[in-house]
């Protein structure tokens, strides 16, 4: 089995969707109270949290590095 190619871009609608799935798990359109239900919602928020987090670093990571050295450049 191959692994597609992913995109930032598809790993930040990746991140929509399982927020929009999170979301509708805990509208109440669904039965709560279940214990395991519960536990993998927040599970299942957690690990949007980290993605989404990720996502950002590596989108950032670059500019921010970027931006160290040219104010390095400026103070030499």
């Amino acid at each position: 089995m191959t692994i597609p190619n992913c995109s930032i871009s598809d790993a930040r609608d990746l991140v929509s969707n399982l927020n929009n799935i999170s979301l509708f798990m805990s509208s109440g359109s669904l039965e709560s109270g279940d214990e395991i239900f519960d536990m993998l919602l927040a599970r299942l928020q957690d690990k949007i949290e980290t993605l989404d987090s990720c996502l950002s670093y590596i989108v950032n990571a670059p500019l921010i590095e970027a931006e160290r050295l040219l104010e390095e450049v400026k103070t030499k």
